[in-house]
């Protein structure tokens, strides 16, 4: 990994491992790598993409670029460009020892600041206001290599640097709108970097967005010492201590996953309690009670450690659960069951920041003679299941592939609405909209978790609504409520198919990739290769979605 002459390396990218999973830089640096499993293919495609947008973002600037694959060639380069003044350094390699570890990064680009000698001159704008160097709008410049990418102007900094009457900041290039602490702290590291290498601090950093826009970061101290306790963090791993034992979501993707539930299974660890927070395990494991069976003893109406009651409750359950390799009833399920049952699940890509197919399972025959002639029933399927899309939507009838599985053949209508291409979601929200009236007088949709109704009022406001959707949205039932306050699994996750799968409910899904991420995934394919298979398989994975949802409430309804 990140060994130079026998010197440990960190680099920017573990904040993002150790954020996921902290097992994974351990495992990277000491466990065999044969045992190491695939990455998931939508982190491959989050990362394709951001070279994808990364290289279209650059295809029209001039700059000076790094293109040596050796760190010490590269470094070498990057410095001379540096002591040169180049004005825009395209994947600069930049690096520095302290207390013997190397830390190295290669920001995307690195640009050339002025800085102003003597006292700062204010310099107004036609509005009487200092135009910042780092503040408002980017302004395009051009120099001798080109326009800068960022608009960062020369302004109040002074003094030299140890290059000169210049300095360089990071900018790094993302394919997201959404800054997390990672982005921060992956620029925060740079400046850091920086500073030991031209004697100046970058007092702000850059990120270039998906829509190719600047989004400015103050590099302050509560930023550097946020990015500090997560190096030191990161540094202890490095040295050999082995992360404390968890198994999280950010696990599954991470290629040593299964080695994180591995080792937890091992020694029975209480990181195996579904969503127990890392600060509550801390505390359990600080009063000796590290295992699931340790908990297990415990009870559970009885807190402690300055525990909430509920959350007490739960993780002790939880244990009990788990070393039952039972469920436990904590109160009869509160369903409500007042109308005709819809069962409803949106699949969308935060990638693109769009929601791309609306899916609903209608119970049995009684809804589709109410369907006005916008609609088109396709030929019956395996499971006596019709298929209901609107006819002027441009989506492709189902095609390819076997509808068959091992669950029991299903009395009812799977209908959906697709936006086959990102532009086309308003057209899918519309047509959803003009569904609607189409529904009985009563009727109950049932979810699980709350994207959809999170996703509904975003939608709303981005397109517009009626009343009819009013209606509808009084109507949802968030199943997950109805689990979490009723009935303790003894699971580790608690996602939709997690519980459908389990032997209590026993459901199948037809596609053994099936999962969100995996749709997400499917969908990036789709628009890419045009293969309707793989739009086919995204429809499947939708429907058996909603029909699980259906199942996991008649289970539930046994136990009311």
């Amino acid at each position: 990994m990140r060994k130079n002459d026998d010197k440990k390396v960190i680099t920017p990218h573990l904040f993002v491992e150790y954020s996921l999973c902290p097992a994974w830089i351990w495992h990277d640096l000491f466990t065999n790598k044969s045992l190491k499993g695939d990455i998931p293919e939508l982190a491959l495609k989050l990362m394709e993409k951001g070279v994808i947008h990364e290289k279209d973002y650059i295809k029209d600037l001039t700059f000076d670029e790094v293109s040596e694959i050796d760190p010490k060639a590269a470094f070498a380069h990057t410095l001379e460009l540096m002591r040169q003044g180049a004005e825009l350094i395209y994947q600069g390699e930049i690096e520095t020892e302290i207390d013997g570890i190397i830390w190295r990064g290669r920001p995307d680009l690195l640009q050339k600041i002025p800085l102003q000698v003597g006292p700062p001159v204010r310099r107004t704008s036609g509005s009487g206001e200092d135009p910042s160097l780092w503040d408002g709008p980017p302004v395009r410049r051009t120099s001798r290599f080109g326009e800068s990418p960022t608009g960062l102007e020369a302004g109040s900094e002074t003094g030299e640097s140890k290059f000169g009457n210049w300095f360089y900041i990071p900018i790094d290039i993302k394919s997201s709108n959404d800054i997390n602490p990672d982005h921060k702290y992956q620029l925060a590291f740079y400046a850091k970097v920086l500073a030991k290498l031209q004697n100046k601090l970058p007092h702000q950093v850059a990120i270039i967005n998906k829509e190719k826009k600047r989004q400015v970061i103050p590099v302050d101290s509560e930023l550097m010492e946020k990015m500090h306790a997560r190096a030191n963090q990161i540094l202890s791993i490095i040295r050999g201590q082995k992360p404390t034992l968890h198994y999280k979501g950010g696990c599954k993707q991470s290629p040593w996953g299964h080695m994180c539930l591995e080792d937890c299974k091992k020694v029975n660890d209480a990181a195996l309690i579904y969503n127990i927070r890392e600060t509550t395990l801390n505390k359990l494991r600080e009063a000796g009670f590290e295992t699931v069976a340790d908990l297990a003893e415990l009870n559970p109406r009885e807190p402690q450690f300055k525990i909430s009651a509920n959350t007490w409750s739960r993780i002790i359950l939880q244990a009990q659960s788990l070393i039952k390799d039972d469920i436990i009833w904590t109160q009869s399920p509160d369903i409500p069951t007042n109308g005709y049952p819809i069962y409803f699940d949106i699949e969308g890509d935060p990638l693109l920041g769009v929601d791309y197919l609306f899916g609903f399972w209608l119970g049995n025959e009684e809804i589709s003679a109410r369907h006005s002639d916008s609609t088109v029933c396709h030929p019956e399927r395996s499971r006596r299941i019709s298929k209901l899309v609107p006819v002027d939507s441009s989506i492709p009838p189902p095609v390819g592939g076997s509808t068959q599985n091992d669950n029991k053949n299903q009395e009812g209508k799977f209908v959906y609405f697709l936006a086959p291409q990102p532009e086309d979601e308003r057209k899918m929200w519309l047509d959803f909209l003009a569904w609607l009236p189409t529904l009985p007088k009563e009727y109950i949709v049932y979810h699980y978790a709350p994207y959809e109704k999170i996703h509904l009022d975003l939608l709303e406001k981005k397109y517009g609504g009626s009343p009819e959707l009013n209606i509808f949205k009084s109507k949802l039932v968030d199943l997950f409520t109805v689990v979490k306050n009723s009935v303790i699994f003894p699971l580790y996750f608690y996602s939709v198919k997690d519980l459908a799968k389990s032997r209590f409910v026993n459901y199948k899904w037809r596609h053994q990739k099936a999962g969100g991420a995996q749709s997400i995934f499917w969908y990036e394919k789709w628009l890419e290769t045009g293969d309707k298979q793989v739009l086919q398989d995204i429809i499947d994975y939708n429907e058996d979605d909603v029909i699980a949802t259906e199942h996991l409430l008649n289970w539930l309804k046994t136990k009311s």
